[in-house]
């Protein structure tokens, strides 16, 4: 009786590991891997004038500009991101080019998308015109003497840096509105604190009334100066008015006006562009845009950010190298 016994427990344990083996068992599916936060932007153009808030940077030639920008998205609603870009540029003291280094974080809250940071404009290799002897302002200043034709005087290195904040209140697909405080606390290195504030809007053409893989907008923007005093290094050019030895430390910002055959007393200044975009594929926009991205690499499947590139404002005629 108990070899009986024994014969059929073992009989069962044999055959259980084939009854487990015919039952099937649903393979649990694999989690999702979490979206890349980060992403890059980059781009390339060619202008036909370099226009920085009314004022041309390039003499009225041509220019050529570049730029690139990692982003790293937190959340769906807020990016950080730092970015460098340079540009061609024709300064009176000979600078070589305009390097911009610039960072900050983008937030964005439904229909509004806001944009903090700061920048820093960067002219190499300049030279300073100053042929004051009373006081001297440098060796190679006195050297070079008053700029030629006009006789005003410009510092060798113009570089400051700019705190700003920018919004964006998309109302729909087809209208958005804009505007920006930048401040700096030397406008060009030249002693003069500055605020300049700008309003504008955005028009683009619904998709239906555009052929396939075209787009059209119109966009416009007003801005304006709010200028402080320059220090005494612009109170010594030739027939300058109101300075009189010993040169006050601070004198009227008009006199910072000095670039060659370019005038920077135009405080007010107002730009409209329409554009016609030819994309291969939909175009790369972030909420709060002034314009699409010539180029984007998207490092995974993060949700965009709050706005793009806070790039200069270039020129009227503008044709930018799709690189995307």
């Amino acid at each position: 009786m108990k070899k009986f016994i024994l014969t059929a427990v073992a009989a069962v344990a044999l055959a259980t590991p084939a009854l487990a083996a015919d039952k099937k068992v649903a393979a649990l599916a694999a989690p999702e891997a979490p979206p890349n936060p980060w992403d890059i932007a980059f781009g390339g153009g060619v202008t036909s004038d370099y226009i920085w808030r009314g004022i041309t940077q390039s003499n009225h030639k041509p220019s050529v500009t570049a730029y690139f920008e990692p982003r790293y998205n937190v959340t769906k609603d807020l990016q950080y991101y730092v970015g460098i870009s340079g540009e061609s540029i024709s300064f009176p003291n000979r600078a070589a080019a305009e390097v911009d280094i610039y960072g900050g974080f983008r937030p964005t809250f439904g229909p509004l998308a806001l944009d903090f940071g700061a920048w820093y404009y960067w002219y190499p290799g300049g030279q300073c015109f100053n042929g004051s002897t009373a006081p001297v302002f440098g060796l190679d200043c006195l050297a070079n003497g008053y700029l030629p034709i006009n006789g005003n005087v410009i510092k060798r290195d113009l570089s400051f840096v700019e705190g700003y904040a920018k919004g964006t209140f998309t109302v729909n697909d087809q209208v958005a509105y804009n505007g920006s405080v930048w401040y700096s606390p030397s406008v060009l290195n030249s002693g003069a604190p500055g605020t300049y504030v700008t309003l504008g809007a955005k028009f683009t053409a619904p998709s239906n009334a555009m052929p396939e893989g075209w787009g059209f907008y119109l966009s416009g923007e007003a801005g304006h100066w709010y200028l402080g005093t320059s220090d005494n290094f612009y109170c010594t050019q030739v027939a300058a008015t109101g300075c009189t030895q010993p040169y006050p430390p601070r004198h009227s910002l008009p006199r910072l006006h000095h670039l060659e055959r370019r005038h920077r007393h135009h405080r007010t200044t107002t730009r409209t562009t329409a554009r016609v975009i030819a994309t291969p594929s939909p175009a790369t926009t972030r909420p709060g845009s002034r314009a699409t991205s010539p180029g984007s690499i998207r490092l995974g499947s993060a949700p965009a950010g709050a706005a793009q590139l806070s790039s200069r404002p270039a020129s009227s005629t503008t044709a930018m190298a799709n690189l995307k």
